[in-house]
């Protein structure tokens, strides 16, 4: 079986090239914006968004807002990372927001891959409390993947509206209005799971489309599972987006069960023995 991908040429960049793409410096350029017209549209009394302003520990955060357009205290610190980042990164996203947020005494910050956007109260973050306690609230803001999209109106319009919730929200829990929500246990592990699961997906898709086109063996079982599951595989895109988000779901299942089995029987049964049996297979389908 011929590969459908057809052969390619190494390409040289131009240096007349035109094509621009959107970085994650504009993309957050982007999000200030509308934020600021949310905040003036919505008359909430909290200070304009700015971006990347510097402070005494010479780091500039991606976005502040201020307690208020009177105040140069900072409410909340902002930084963003691109889609393809796990929102829950700790050395890439977290812990940066949190070192420029205690530097500048700042309530509150969030991180966001444009995907998603979590609100944590800084004191508790530095206090180490359990990450359900740390966390304020959590929006959903898009499923873009791509940073030259975020002005499509696909991607631009739920982001605004995931914006405006929160910042609504942050103007009545600053103000008194309303108390902090708390995060349920139940709904937050869901949350993250699914968080997990939704990354999954888009690592193994790349690597079940890779492989069909290369292996006929390997397209030949994908179609009789897709048969046996009452589904027909056409080699459409949602037929791979099918195929890797039932791929993360196995793997999360199998390792619930075992930590599940382990937490039971520690004596008996090895977590390292999954974690090389993991890698060994993501490896192999690389």
């Amino acid at each position: 079986m011929k590969s459908k991908i057809k052969e390619k040429g190494t390409k040289v960049p131009s240096p007349f090239e035109t094509i621009s793409h959107k970085t994650e410096r504009t993309s957050v350029a982007i999000l200030m914006h509308w934020m600021r017209e949310i905040i003036e549209s919505k008359n909430l009394d909290l200070g304009l968004p700015d971006v990347e302003t510097t402070g005494a520990d010479r780091k500039m955060p991606d976005t502040v807002i201020y307690e208020s357009r009177r105040s140069q205290n900072i409410l909340c610190v902002i930084e963003a990372k691109p889609p393809y980042y796990d929102v829950f990164d700790e050395k890439e996203l977290k812990e940066p927001a949190r070192e420029k947020a205690t530097q500048r005494r700042a309530k509150y910050f969030c991180v966001t891959n444009f995907k998603r956007l979590i609100w944590y109260n800084t004191e508790k973050v530095n206090a180490l409390r359990p990450e359900e306690e740390q966390i304020i609230d959590k929006y959903t803001l898009s499923e873009i993947e791509n940073l030259d999209d975020i002005e499509q109106a696909r991607y631009s319009e739920p982001i605004k509206r995931g914006l405006e919730n929160f910042l609504t929200r942050l103007y009545s829990v600053f103000s008194g209005r309303e108390p902090e929500p708390k995060q349920a246990i139940d709904e937050f592990l869901i949350f993250r799971l699914q968080e997990k699961i939704n990354k999954l997906s888009t690592y193994y898709r790349r690597i079940i489309e890779d492989q069909c086109h290369k292996d006929s063996y390997f397209a030949s079982k994908l179609k009789s599972w897709f048969v046996d599951q009452g589904w027909s595989f056409a080699w459409q895109p949602q037929d791979f987006d099918r195929s890797a988000r039932q791929t993360a779901y196995l793997l999360v299942n199998k390792i619930l069960f075992y930590n599940l089995l382990q937490a039971k029987r520690p004596h008996e049964l090895d977590i390292n023995a999954i974690k090389d049996k993991i890698v060994k297979k993501i490896r192999e389908a690389q």
